[in-house]
């Protein structure tokens, strides 16, 4: 009808802005969520902090490294609680030094097994508007490669499935022997592999292996699964 036609010609502009806002922040959500999934590869989270400790902001990799780790776990409220004299000294001390201003960064040890680290860092030490003074954390934990896709592994290095199985486990600290125990292998067929493994990669033996492996882009494309 005319006056259908009317009503649709004054919104027609309004529709245009609503069509583009609607495809910015589907592009933004996608951008987020794949710089989520990629610190969730490379085990790396983020917390905002206030100067006592208690948690403004936080990554969803950064729960869930708190939740695992056990030394630090986020009590009702917000705030950050040790489950150690230790840890809980370790981390007041860190706090305090980054509210004073110390460029830091300021380290905390909240597991050994596997190794998960944090630093804390001043932040935002002149209020932002709608924010009060933030320090910023930062937590770090290497997935294991073992539990990850071997073929994955295995295509983005060029390897056999085999030789990726063997350089996940040298990668995540175990020996040749310990290696070959859990891959139900002798140890001559451990060292075989690994001299091939070497060859193919290009790298002089275990360590220089390792180096390559985690300083390459193929870990992080590795999905850690649950």
């Amino acid at each position: 009808r005319a006056v259908d036609s009317v009503l649709l010609g004054r919104i027609a502009p309004y529709l245009e802005q609503a069509i583009e806002i609607w495809l910015d922040s589907g592009a933004a959500r996608a951008r987020q969520a794949q710089a989520d999934a990629l610190a969730r590869r490379l085990g790396a989270g983020w917390l905002w902090l206030d100067t006592t400790g208690r948690v403004v902001e936080a990554s969803d990799t950064a729960r869930a490294l708190l939740a695992g780790s056990g030394a630090l776990r986020l009590a009702p409220g917000g705030r950050l609680e040790a489950g150690n004299p230790v840890t809980g000294r370790a981390f007041r001390r860190a706090l305090e030094r980054a509210a004073a201003g110390d460029a830091g960064p300021h380290g905390v040890t909240l597991s050994e097994h596997p190794p998960t680290r944090m630093a804390i860092l001043p932040g935002l030490s002149v209020p932002a508007p709608g924010l009060e003074p933030c320090l910023c954390a930062v937590l770090r934990q290497m997935p294991g490669i073992a539990g990850r896709d071997a073929g994955a592994l295995a295509r983005g290095l060029g390897l056999s499935r085999s030789e990726a199985r063997l350089t996940a486990l040298i990668c995540d600290g175990f020996s040749l022997t310990e290696a070959a125990e859990r891959l139900g292998w002798t140890i001559e067929t451990a060292r075989s592999t690994s001299k091939k493994t070497f060859a193919q990669t290009g790298t002089r033996g275990q360590p220089d292996l390792v180096r390559a492996v985690l300083n390459g882009a193929v870990v992080a494309a590795l999905d850690p699964g649950p």
